[in-house]
């Protein structure tokens, strides 16, 4: 009988940790820059309609699982006995953190002019891109490895859409829409429009090649293990 309360502490801890009020900070600034773009956008640009809400609270989520949740998972295993231990710790809490963002995706939708399928368009995308996170975070552990992936993760976020916008200014005759695709931001921004329709992710095969990517990085990280004392 003692036993159960114990796994449902540990569950309960594992689900709601610090870094989640890091994660509704920055879905909440993601939604005030969704109300108020016109302190957001260029003053030469006409304030959206409808607002770009949900668009907004999706690149949030996607900064966060991409920029910031693999450095508190650095973070946690230097603490701790490894983040290969905690891994199933990690998996609930990012459950949690989709689960809680639910009723804010909802509101965005709402203010948004979006239909129910935008808002689980979103969610299937923002699922599909979790793996890839974790993945970076295993990575981080690894000293000579963690240049490289702090790298990778911020051009893949920052980098990619820029290197777009200069081929679509300046050489529109290369075509470059694969990285506007491809890139974590601009996907989920595409997908996080209002009436889009289908609940599918599009184009797929961006959503697969993240799958992929983290797949990757899963594989090779364990045909190569990391010590636990790093």
């Amino acid at each position: 009988m003692s036993q159960r309360p114990a796994n449902q502490g540990s569950l309960l801890r594992a689900a709601w940790r610090p870094g989640g009020v890091v994660y509704a900070g920055c879905c909440l600034l993601g939604l005030a820059a969704g109300l108020w773009s016109e302190y957001v956008l260029p003053r030469s640009l006409p304030a959206p309609a409808p607002l770009m809400v949900l668009q907004t609270v999706a690149v949030g989520q996607v900064g966060f699982f991409l920029l910031i949740y693999p450095v508190i998972l650095l973070t946690r295993a230097k603490r701790s006995d490894g983040l290969g231990k905690m891994f199933p710790a990690s998996v609930i809490e990012c459950a949690a953190l989709l689960a809680i963002s639910v009723p804010l995706l909802i509101v965005a939708a709402f203010l948004s002019d979006a239909t129910a399928s935008d808002a689980v368009r979103v969610m299937i995308l923002e699922i599909s891109l979790l793996p890839v996170s974790l993945a970076c975070g295993l990575w981080l552990r690894r000293p000579r490895m963690r240049t490289v992936v702090w790298t990778v993760m911020i051009l893949s976020v920052l980098a990619l859409p820029a290197v777009y916008y200069v081929f679509y200014d300046f050489l529109p005759a290369v075509k470059a829409r694969w990285l506007w695709d491809i890139a974590p931001v601009t996907l989920v921004w595409q997908n996080a429009s209002a009436r889009g329709g289908s609940w599918m992710v599009a184009p797929a095969w961006a959503q697969f090649a993240w799958l992929a990517v983290a797949a990757g990085g899963f594989t090779c990280h364990w045909l190569f293990p990391l010590g636990e004392k790093q």
